[in-house]
């Protein structure tokens, strides 16, 4: 059977860090998956602004004083249906964890980089994204 673009899962990755980045698209890449980089606000806006994703991985310390925090609230702005947000940082102050729940993001620490709890809550996000 063959895949149509339709049954591409789209993700995007924001991160400042080349290296998170890298790790995450090491982590991520199938077949069926299509993978976007951003390393600043600007970059992943202009993204969700041309494509549908189906997950996000969104870093909350952006360059430029933006936060992945400002992201996510304009990229609801911009997609209403915006895919599943996974906020994914090594930013770990409560209030901010709040603030993504209630935006509807997943929140993850990013250090130590836990693979497992990554694609568990990646998988969970796909669930979320398209039921079955």
């Amino acid at each position: 059977m063959q895949q149509t673009i339709s049954d591409t899962i789209k993700i995007l990755l924001v991160d400042d860090s080349a290296d998170v980045r890298r790790k995450l698209t090491r982590l991520l890449s199938a077949p069926d998956r299509l993978l976007f980089e951003a390393e600043t606000a600007e970059i992943a806006l202009q993204l969700i602004t041309e494509n549908d994703f189906d997950v996000i991985f969104l870093d909350i310390m952006l360059p430029f004083g933006v936060s992945g925090l400002d992201v996510l609230k304009k990229a609801k702005e911009i997609r209403p249906e915006l895919g599943s947000v996974i906020v994914l940082t090594g930013w770990q102050e409560s209030s901010t964890k709040m603030e993504a729940e209630l935006l509807g993001a997943t929140y993850l620490v990013k250090a130590p980089f836990d693979r497992q709890q990554i694609l568990e809550e990646f998988n969970r996000a796909l669930v979320r994204r398209r039921p079955a």
